[in-house]
């Protein structure tokens, strides 16, 4: 299961999604394993709920006129880069 994630085009490597750059396959299978995970599907959708979570935090620090570091490149400030922003980071994973 781990593989077919890391191929997901919506999280899978190269996406810069939280799953392709900060979980490694051990972290999955330990996701697998504490959520008695049984199928692809069930891991992808928790996976993509995980995914929303982090892109919830990013959007709340940057609108309450935080900054918020994306990927471990700039750091985006709200008022001078929301149209970066939103092309690299705005809107939900949909399953």
């Amino acid at each position: 299961m781990v593989a077919a994630v890391r191929k997901d085009p919506k999280i899978g490597l190269g996406t810069c999604s939280t799953v392709d750059e900060c979980y490694t396959d051990e972290e999955i299978v330990a996701i697998i394993r504490d959520e008695k995970i049984g199928s692809l599907d069930a891991l992808l959708d928790s996976l993509y709920s995980m995914e929303n979570i982090w892109r919830d935090r990013a959007d709340d620090a940057l609108l309450a006129g935080g900054e918020v570091a994306i990927w471990g490149q700039v750091t985006l400030d709200s008022s001078e880069n929301a149209a970066q922003l939103d092309d690299m980071y705005r809107g939900y994973v949909e399953p």
